[in-house]
């Protein structure tokens, strides 16, 4: 017994020993358990930073695999957003691929917040749903311009459930080119309470394609060297542009010479600012490829505009017959030139013809020569209006003839006329309210028709409107012809027609240097500055008060009031049906506005207001120390040129910038520079033009129908080049010739001053405020001519009320006249 008893104590204090033991592995654990942040009651292993634990009861540190995965953000078309709007979609994933469920308890919640950068937001978000063990929800929010979208996973029983990806749809406006930080998405993942992820966040940067200036301008040849300078810049004006460049970035240029045209000794590498500059030069046949090449080695947000030239010499043949040299610029993939490219025709030692005016109507357009008085047309001529013989769209300009040269033209809705070098009146187009005034048994007259007057006289001027036509004679008298609707062509009744040039009665004494034809108006410029007129006073048109009583419509030239009693030296309406106004130019520079203003295209009024309608003459608003010496109404839209050369423009449409609602006081179009600035604009359907003193043509707006001449029917938000390819003989071959953009001078020398803004405070080396432009080769027309339809513009309108107008086959006017 003493034995076992000795065994059984021995036994006991082991026992009691190993108890002790126990106790204190069991109290260091449970120091160990609080230190890490476990619960008192174990369940299972004990968790690290490097495990992946479930089923436990952990109050923190339990990784799981759960969080954000594969976050992307993809445009629903092409690899980047934008340029302007867009629209896409976000993804992610909440668990990694082939990653097993989670256990979860009835009623946990996991979500994922997305916040999305500035000018990006979401679209209709996707219904709830469900699936096994789970329930899901979307929702959004917008704080400060930023928006965030959370999708909420809940666990619908205690059960193993698999995250479900996500996708929601986004649409992005980002107009600004922001560096990759201000374009990033970022998102997080939220947990119950004792789980913790293994990927919390993830971020991306959205893929953004922005419109930039930068692109190749001012292509030229300079020969004041003994061979020659090839000169192009990066943009339109001196400016800086934001970009954010980063390391890397490579922004390239190539000119293509032709066969005769040799590139010299390249232009040496630099390094400047971020930029390694570096040339190169190429055989391509028989031509030559020069490249500037700009490779960017450290971040730049502020691109300086960048001048590139390079030596050449010009063979016998290629200086005799002149040349044609193109260049392209090629940009990293986030960025869209406004001007990708640009060819420039330099000129032999014979002069070529120069552009002098030019005019925009419903969809047609037209310009003349100086010297030559060559004229061209393009765009929509469905009725003929162009004048080249077609019945259809004319992309690029189209040379008339040389049977028939062109002192003046003017573009209405639907026809054209011309004053030709014989002083005699010429139309084409729509004549079926005899708006033309030709002899035929076909309404579309579509090359241009000699028109004969009632009365024999010499002509100066024509005005093309909406179904009315009137012309100038030397003496001072004014002739119409076409629909007399609302009054315009005098007293008569409201249906009638006057099928040729006919004189319309004037009050005694006065004698008109310019008229103006509207949708239902005539407006008459006197020789003493003052402004008559006659027709439908709707909306104010006449600028005579409210259109009630005695003002509804007038039937003979009355005289509209000037405020202060200002001295008038051009006019210019539209001829819009829904939105007619009417400008006048002052002789100090002023300018003085009438009629519909809803889309701010009549102007501000000097104490700042912006009338829907103004219904008398009223100075506008301009900016503070600029005058004007030439004016143009278009569609809902005005453009003036300053005295210094710029061009302004203000209204809803056509403006030739981005803006985001009306503009009613003229601001500054951003053209190239050119040293004597602009002589002449137009303003149409839609669309505008500008004529620079060397001769280059600048079109922006609708496309529609090829109404700019580029070849595209696209909407140009700011100026583009017209490519207008004038030859040296003038004849027909201008039609079929490769157009090409400018024209060189007499002596072959392209202008090619350096680009400087067309704004505000700009000041281009332009006729003085009350000088003409000098009289050269493209700008003589201004010495031998009466003042012209200023802008020759006209705008597409709307048929008036049913019943009031109906189209007449040509043959019936025909024979009512006889």
């Amino acid at each position: 017994m003493s034995q076992q008893h000795t065994k059984h104590g021995t036994r006991s204090k082991a026992c009691s020993a190993a108890a002790r033991v126990g106790t204190w592995i069991a109290a260091g654990l449970a120091v160990l358990a609080i230190a890490v942040g476990a619960s008192s009651t174990l369940v299972g292993a004990v968790s690290t930073d490097n495990s992946t634990v479930r089923g436990n009861e952990f109050a923190k540190a339990l990784r799981v695999d759960a969080g954000v995965y594969e976050l992307a953000a993809r445009p629903d078309s092409g690899a980047m957003f934008g340029p302007g709007l867009a629209t896409g979609n976000v993804s992610l994933a909440m668990q990694p691929t082939a990653a097993k469920p989670l256990e979860l308890r009835d009623g946990q919640e996991l979500a994922v917040r997305v916040e999305l950068p500035e000018g990006v937001r979401p679209l209709d978000l996707p219904a709830p749903d469900a699936g096994d063990g789970f329930s899901r929800s979307w929702a959004a929010e917008e704080a400060g311009g930023i928006w965030a979208v959370r999708t909420a996973v809940v666990a619908t029983a205690d059960t193993q459930v698999s995250l479900p990806p996500a996708t929601f749809a986004i649409e992005t406006d980002i107009s600004d080119v922001r560096a990759a930080e201000g374009l990033r998405l970022t998102a997080g993942i939220e947990l119950p309470d004792g789980l913790a992820s293994t990927h919390p966040t993830d971020s991306v940067v959205l893929p953004v394609a922005w419109n930039v200036q930068t692109g190749v301008y001012d292509l030229a040849f300079d020969r004041s060297t003994s061979n020659g300078l090839v000169r192009f810049t990066s943009h339109p004006t001196g400016a800086d542009e934001t970009l954010h460049l980063v390391a890397g970035d490579v922004l390239s240029t190539a000119v293509m010479l032709p066969s005769g045209v040799t590139p010299g000794v390249m232009p040496a590498a630099s390094n400047t600012e971020g930029l390694s500059i570096s040339w190169t030069k190429a055989r391509a046949g028989t031509e030559w490829v020069v490249t500037q090449t700009i490779t960017v080695t450290d971040p730049v947000m502020q691109y300086r505009a960048q001048a590139g030239s390079f030596p050449v010499s010009v063979g016998a043949a290629p200086g005799s017959n002149g040349f044609s040299m193109r260049a392209d610029v090629t940009l990293p993939e986030r960025f869209v030139s406004s001007h990708p490219s640009m060819e420039t025709r330099v000129s032999g030692r014979i002069p070529v013809p120069r552009l002098s005016r030019v005019a925009a109507g419903g969809g047609q357009s037209l310009a003349i020569t100086g010297r030559e008085r060559l004229a061209f047309g393009w765009g929509d001529s469905e009725y003929g209006q162009v004048g080249n013989g077609s019945t259809s769209f004319v992309m690029s300009p189209a040379v008339l003839g040389k049977s028939q040269h062109f002192a003046q033209v003017s573009a209405g809705a639907n026809h054209s006329l011309g004053i030709g070098d014989d002083h005699n009146i010429y139309g084409w187009g729509d004549d079926g309210f005899s708006q033309v005034g030709a002899t035929s048994t076909t309404n579309k007259i579509t090359t241009p028709t000699r028109i004969t007057p009632t009365v024999p006289s010499e002509f100066t001027q024509v005005s093309a409107g909406q179904y009315h036509s009137l012309a100038l004679a030397s003496d001072g008298q004014a002739y119409g012809w076409g629909f007399r609707l609302g009054g315009a062509l005098g007293p008569g009744s409201i249906e009638e027609l006057i099928f040729t040039p006919t004189p319309l009665g004037q009050p005694a004494g006065v004698e008109f240097v310019q008229l103006e034809a509207g949708n239902q108006t005539t407006f008459g410029l006197a020789s003493d500055g003052t402004v008559w007129g006659m027709g439908s006073n709707a909306e104010g048109a006449l600028g005579l008060g409210r259109d009630t009583g005695e003002v509804t419509e007038l039937t003979e030239f009355t005289q509209i009031p000037m405020p202060e009693g200002a001295q008038i030296v051009q006019l210019a309406t539209s001829i819009s049906a829904t939105g007619q106004h009417t400008l006048a130019l002052t002789s100090t520079g002023e300018i003085i506005a009438w009629g519909n203003n809803r889309g701010g295209q009549a102007g501000a009024t000097q104490e700042g207001q912006a009338p829907t309608i103004l219904w008398e003459p009223t100075k506008i608003q301009l900016p503070a120390g600029v005058a004007f010496k030439r004016i143009a109404a278009g569609q809902q839209f005005s453009l003036a040129i300053s005295s210094d050369g710029r061009v302004f423009s203000w209204g809803d449409t056509a403006l030739g910038y981005a803006s985001s609602g009306k503009t009613t006081v003229p601001k500054a179009v951003a053209l190239p520079y050119a040293s004597g600035g602009y002589v002449d604009i137009a303003a149409g359907d839609e669309h505008a033009f500008a004529l620079s003193s060397d001769s280059r043509l600048y079109g922006w707006g609708s496309g529609r129908g090829g109404r700019l001449g580029n070849k595209s029917e696209a909407v140009q938000i700011t100026p583009v080049p017209v490519p207008l390819t004038l030859t040296r003989d003038g004849d027909e071959r201008a039609a079929a010739a490769e157009p090409v953009e400018g024209n060189a001078d007499a002596e072959g020398q392209e202008s090619n001053g350096e680009v400087q803004p067309n704004e505000p405070d700009a000041q281009p080396n332009g006729p003085g405020d009350d000088e003409e432009p000098p009289v050269t080769e493209d700008t003589e027309l201004d010495a031998v001519e009466a003042p012209e339809n200023g802008g020759e513009d006209a705008a597409m309108a709307r048929e008036p009320d049913a019943g009031a107008l109906v189209r007449r086959p040509h043959t019936e006017l025909v024979a009512s006249a006889s």
